[in-house]
């Protein structure tokens, strides 16, 4: 009898794994990118992560990361994505592609535009918004697309915006505003899920 308990928790395990594979995945690419930011200077940099915020169409927009420094706000996607990925800035749709087969995805660079577009309504501000768009180092860019990069490169690609655009009290004002319109409530969280899933 306990042998098939057991079995049948494997199976249970197994099935569960299968069925939310690439939500485990995307949170594993997160993760990783959490981990690289916390090498950022905190002097200069204030990291927020996770971030769900009301768009100015009443919906929610859910936002991997956000840096906010003198040297601009960073809005980073993340994609823990493997194999050849092709895409152009103004494709619709991208391309991630096996030796045996392919699947579209909807443009992470327009997914992101989204996000700045829900950053500038709330923070009420136009300009020195920097879209960064992270692969996992298992994926190959086929396409050279300006600050669409690799986890390796995202450090590098912060760092070379090295001129004050804000200052210190914008930068902590920005931090506090954006920590207290993020959107904690787990039903508003899965209400988000939901929306997103029938969207796509």
């Amino acid at each position: 009898m306990i042998y098939i308990i057991i079995s049948l928790i494997i199976i249970i395990i197994v099935l569960l794994c299968k069925l939310n594979k690439s939500k485990i995945k995307g949170h594993i690419g997160e993760i990783k990118i959490r981990l690289l930011l916390l090498k950022l200077n905190p002097l200069k940099y204030k990291i927020i992560n996770d971030v769900l915020l009301k768009k100015r169409t009443g919906y929610t927009t859910q936002i991997d990361h956000v840096v906010i420094s003198r040297y601009g706000i960073f809005v980073i996607e993340t994609k823990n994505y493997k194999g050849w990925v092709y895409g152009n800035k103004n494709d619709e749709k991208w391309i991630q592609s096996f030796r045996t087969s392919q699947y579209k995805f909807y443009s992470p660079i327009k997914q992101n535009e989204a996000h700045i577009d829900a950053l500038k309504y709330l923070l009420k501000r136009r300009i020195n918004f920097r879209s960064i768009i992270v692969f996992s180092d298992e994926a190959v860019l086929k396409n050279k697309i300006y600050n669409v990069v690799n986890n390796k490169e995202l450090l590098k690609t912060i760092k070379k915006y090295n001129k004050p655009v804000l200052s210190r009290k914008e930068v902590r004002h920005m931090y506090k505003t954006i920590k207290k319109s993020d959107i904690k409530s787990n039903k508003a969280r899965r209400s988000h899920v939901k929306r997103v899933k029938k969207i796509s």
